[in-house]
């Protein structure tokens, strides 16, 4: 195992990376495991070395628990979450994904009645919504795309980009709704 590793277990090398303290060196090449527990490692590690929080990007030099001051997310010894999150991602990109399998529904009517003559045709509302959903899940698969940034986010953050993402569609609906009327 190499001397230098990134906090988010990157390359040698590489902006963000940190030494490993001598103690450790070699430690993994020996088949004895030290008695040393993964606290005292990650603690050890983390002693006196700049290696930001995985999820908020605090500083974690000389860290006293297994847990980040800030975010409050416990570490373990890789310097990386004990378990990821992913239920703000799936809570921000439901609306989204929910929307695109709408205007695909909606699409063929679209399409089907464009011509229909004269107040026979589906009325601008309908178009409208055909293009919310159609960005909405363009929005979404972008955000899936850049899932690692999101995941990066402190947990309040994401909660409110999800949030966000809600009011945004239920604003839009409750407009669609209201130009029926």
């Amino acid at each position: 195992m190499g001397a230098e590793h990134r906090a988010n277990g990157g390359v040698a090398g590489t902006q963000g990376a940190v030494s490993a303290p001598e103690d450790f060196a070699g430690a993994f090449d020996r088949e004895v495991i030290p008695s040393w527990d993964d606290r005292g490692w990650l603690l050890g590690f983390l002693k006196d070395r700049h290696v930001p929080c995985p999820r908020c990007g605090y500083d974690l030099r000389n860290l006293e628990s297994p847990r980040c001051p800030e975010c409050g997310e416990p570490l373990c010894l890789r310097v990386g979450l004990s378990t990821p999150r992913f239920g703000w991602l799936l809570i921000a990109v439901a609306p989204g994904l929910f929307s695109g399998v709408c205007a695909a529904l909606l699409a063929f009517p679209l399409y089907r009645f464009r011509n229909a003559g004269p107040g026979n045709g589906p009325p601008a509302a309908m178009y409208l919504a055909e293009a919310f959903g159609v960005l909405s899940c363009a929005a979404a698969c972008v955000l899936y795309r850049k899932r690692r940034v999101f995941l990066g986010w402190a947990a309040r953050r994401q909660g409110l980009a999800a949030s966000a993402a809600w009011l945004v569609h239920i604003v839009a609906f409750v407009a669609l709704l209201a130009s029926f009327v």
